[in-house]
């Protein structure tokens, strides 16, 4: 209640708005707050009185009341609202007389949380009871004593008689002598003033005729019991002469001459505040307690219409597309809700709309309060007073439907109007300023307040709504591990992406328990790096209940406190099944394209090694044969056989190209050099031609001068080499070119770089780029690594890096 009062000065404004003294105690009857009419009936200040025991400030004492005489403990023991009759003191010790009521405000689980103690003081009724107790025993003392001196003691008797009906006019509560019929004898002046009549108007009069007829209906005259001598204490309601209904708290008691005499006094104001005191009580209430729009409204619109005794009540909230509906209503009929529920502040013209909006006509200000609520008291006259104009700008739904008596009363939270009070009754001025202010100021903003949090409460309970359909659909859940009480919260995606019940009580070992076996010591490891201010997002496995095990993501953060302990971690974990199981699908196919790639490089090369071999075994040694036959051949001609001659050296001429030819076929498709003489020389005889066949200056360095790698490792290296350069000669338009080749510990890099017209990313991602994308297989097969940067106009840099102990050598 504490962070109740203190949220807003709005609710200390309300409390301190009501007359009777309240108290807000906790379960030890200590008091938290009171307001000022409290302070004002102790004479204590706030801070004399907050914290300290309720009966060594209301008793004076140091004890508290027996458990009999305490409503704050029966309301504690039942749990229920409880009430009793108190003796309190204020600060200098004078006696007050109170009626104490004690409201126990509970929380979501029926716990009680604190008291709402009401103390009304009832010093003046009780001490009016005790002069009325007087009274009756001053006239019970009167007939005494003239029953005493009566007989032949006349003048004594006149002189009691006198001072008998000195006592009698001399009373402040109204007295009337009736006979057994009812019929006034006698009256007092108080009773005059009270009643509105005069004494001749009232003597002769039947008391009956001033009763309201459907009090009598609902509640006869008991007279047959005062006949019997009962002294019998009533309240009714009478209509004065002015017609104004009182009510009045009356004694009726049979007199030993067989009349009867009723004293009475008129207590309409303290029932009026007594019944604002217990309305406003009850919309405190219902306040405090979480309701539902729709109830909360309904106890609203209830209780209104059973305080004013008012025809109908209803309450008008905007919604999001300018409508003012009725949320609750009571006693209009159904006609004319649905005339309206259909209105619209954008469209329609009427009072009402006016008071919502704030924007007011000439014709309104007549009939409007300072706080911008419409009152009108006689429908018919009023609008007769206006112009045909002005009363276009009336709808006259409620003119038409006979209400008399309309109030319209903007609610508001703070400075922004979110609907209306609409009351309605068919009789005329039951709805004076002074009441549509009392209105305005006690009833108004406490609903302006409920229906503030029941409109953030649906925007929140959407909102949640649709994030866990947002996260249903991304398969995202969130989760809060409160690390002081290893306490876990769940979204209800995270309670279905675990597989898990949403009654299941959770903990950090709880999680743990769905990790994987051989993925808990990662979580665990991640989770404590978190706690040390690392961030924390890790993929790992969970296992269901039922066996199935799932894909999870998980991101979250820690909250340290001010001194820096960790206090709090929140998260996300999003189930990653399906798209881990693409992955692993798609990189068993890549690598299963990958090994297919090598494969084929491997039978390639392997083929043109036996084409080679075969070429130059079978081919070259057929043609140097043929040569050597052409030769011997020539040698036998005689040189008068000129044109044989001629042919044979032409013939053996076409053999040489020939067996170039070959050479440099079997050269091209796999160069002997590399398998006889290693990498390094097969590089520097390969960049030689190159430079032969391209004019393009190249640089080659060795680190070592002398590398020696397996046949597998050198044939992807030279092929590489043989690759990037083709492309340069190609594409680059480059003059010169620098390779280098190095061992770097465990590793084997190769450099080139080129001074062309730069490789673009674009050219790098095409996908028929195959010259590249051979390249990048062959590094990725034995493990390695390969970056390739482009830099428009200056060239392009390849760096290749392979481990010498790959996973494919």
């Amino acid at each position: 209640m504490e962070g109740l009062i203190g949220s807003s000065n709005i609710y200390k404004n309300i409390l301190n708005g009501i007359t009777d003294p309240l108290l807000l105690l906790s379960k030890d009857l200590k008091i938290i707050w009171a307001n000022n009419a409290f302070l004002n009936q102790t004479d204590f200040a706030m801070e004399e009185i907050t914290g300290n025991y309720c009966y060594r400030i209301t008793h004076l004492r140091e004890s508290s009341c027996p458990p009999d005489q305490c409503p704050i403990i029966e309301a504690e023991k039942s749990g229920l609202t409880a009430s009793a009759i108190h003796n309190h003191f204020n600060r200098e010790g004078k006696k007050i007389f109170v009626e104490l009521t004690a409201y126990p405000v509970k929380d979501e689980k029926g716990e009680i949380n604190y008291f709402v103690c009401i103390y009304r003081d009832i010093t003046k009724i009780k001490e009016a009871e005790e002069k009325l107790r007087n009274a009756e025993d001053a006239l019970r003392k009167a007939y005494e004593e003239l029953e005493v001196k009566v007989g032949n003691k006349t003048a004594r008797l006149q002189k009691s008689e006198k001072k008998y009906r000195d006592l009698i006019e001399q009373a402040m509560d109204g007295i009337a002598i009736l006979d057994k019929q009812l019929n006034i004898i006698d009256v007092n002046p108080a009773a005059c003033q009270i009643s509105g009549f005069s004494r001749e108007e009232l003597i002769g009069l039947d008391a009956k005729k001033l009763i309201l007829e459907e009090e009598l209906a609902y509640k006869p005259l008991d007279l047959s019991r005062v006949l019997k001598g009962e002294i019998i204490r009533t309240e009714r309601k009478i209509r004065r002469k002015d017609g104004k209904i009182i009510i009045l708290d009356i004694g009726s008691k049979l007199l030993e001459d067989g009349l009867i005499q009723v004293i009475f006094r008129d207590i309409t104001e303290h029932k009026e505040a007594e019944k604002l005191t217990h309305f406003t009580n009850r919309l405190l209430e219902l306040f405090i307690k979480k309701y539902s729009m729709k109830e909360y409204m309904d106890s609203v619109v209830k209780d209104l219409s059973d305080w004013g005794d008012f025809n109908c009540v209803g309450i008008r909230i905007i919604d999001s597309e300018g409508y003012i509906p009725y949320e609750a209503s009571t006693g209009f009929s159904a006609e004319f809700l649905r005339l309206e529920n259909m209105l619209s502040l954008n469209k329609d013209i009427c009072a009402c709309i006016r008071v919502i909006k704030g924007e007011f006509d000439p014709q309104d200000k007549a009939v409007m309060t300072q706080n911008g609520s419409l009152f009108i008291n006689n429908s018919l006259k009023f609008i007769e007073e206006l112009n045909e104009e002005e009363q276009k700008r009336f709808r006259a739904n409620c003119m038409r439907h006979g209400f008399l008596s309309i109030a319209l009363i903007p609610i508001r939270y703070k400075e922004k109007i979110l609907g209306a009070i609409h009351l309605a009754d068919k009789r005329e001025g039951k709805f004076p300023l002074e009441f549509v202010n009392l209105i305005e100021s006690l009833v108004v903003p406490l609903i302006g307040e409920a229906v503030q949090r029941f409109m953030i409460e649906k925007v929140l309970r959407e909102s949640k709504e649709n994030l866990s359909k947002a996260q249903h659909i991304a398969h995202l859940g969130n989760w809060i591990w409160n690390i002081k009480t290893d306490k876990l919260s769940w979204s209800d995606e995270t309670y279905h992406i675990f597989g898990v019940s949403s009654e299941e009580e959770l903990t950090f070992d709880t999680f743990l328990n769905y990790v994987h076996p051989e993925d808990r010591e990662l979580v665990k490891k991640n989770v404590t790096n978190a706690l040390y201010g690392r961030p924390y997002d890790i993929e790992h496995r969970i296992v269901l209940n039922d066996g199935k095990i799932r894909f999870v993501h998980e991101q979250g953060e820690v909250i340290f406190g001010e001194s820096g302990e960790p206090i709090q971690m929140i998260g996300t974990v999003q189930d990653i099944t399906e798209r881990k199981i693409t992955e692993i699908e798609l990189m068993n196919s890549r690598e299963k394209l990958r090994n297919l790639f090598i494969h084929l490089q491997t039978v390639r090369e392997e083929e043109r090694m036996k084409i080679a071999r075969e070429i130059h075994d079978e081919l070259g040694q057929a043609l140097t044969a043929l040569k050597i036959d052409l030769s011997i051949l020539s040698d036998k001609l005689y040189p008068d056989h000129k044109n044989l001659v001629d042919k044979t050296e032409s013939m053996i001429k076409k053999i040489d190209e020939t067996i170039h030819s070959v050479k440099k076929i079997c050269t091209e498709l796999r160069p002997p050099i590399l398998d006889h003489f290693g990498i390094t020389a097969a590089i520097e005889w390969y960049v030689d031609d190159f430079k032969k066949r391209t004019g393009i200056h190249c640089d080659v360095s060795f680190e070592p001068n002398e590398i020696d790698l397996d046949q597998n490792l050198s044939t992807a290296i030279f092929r590489i080499c043989q690759e990037a350069l083709t492309n340069i000669s190609r594409h680059a338009e480059a003059s010169k070119v620098n390779l280098k080749l190095k061992l770097k510990g465990e590793n084997i890099s190769l450099e080139i770089k080129d001074n062309g017209k730069g490789m673009t990313d674009e050219q790098l991602l095409k996908p028929k780029s195959f010259g590249i994308l051979g390249i990048k297989e062959r590094i990725n097969f034995f493990g390695g690594n390969v970056k390739i940067n482009g830099i428009k106009g200056k060239g392009t840099y390849m760096s290749v890096s392979i481990p010498l102990k790959g996973k494919n050598h």
